[in-house]
């Protein structure tokens, strides 16, 4: 799966706006790291709720 990714400045930035599309039903995860090699996920609790 490719996924959008962002450096940590960027999702700091953009971490509200993150939380909107997740909020409005958006379930694809977001990448974060470093010189955008990916580091870490973002999901919805709805997406983490289904893998729990």
């Amino acid at each position: 799966m490719l996924i959008e990714t962002l450096s940590v400045r960027e999702a700091r930035e953009q971490l509200p706006s993150l939380l909107d599309r997740f909020r409005h039903g958006e379930r694809t995860p977001v990448g974060v790291g470093s010189h955008r090699k990916t580091e870490a996920v973002v999901i919805s609790v709805d997406v983490f709720n289904e893998l729990t």
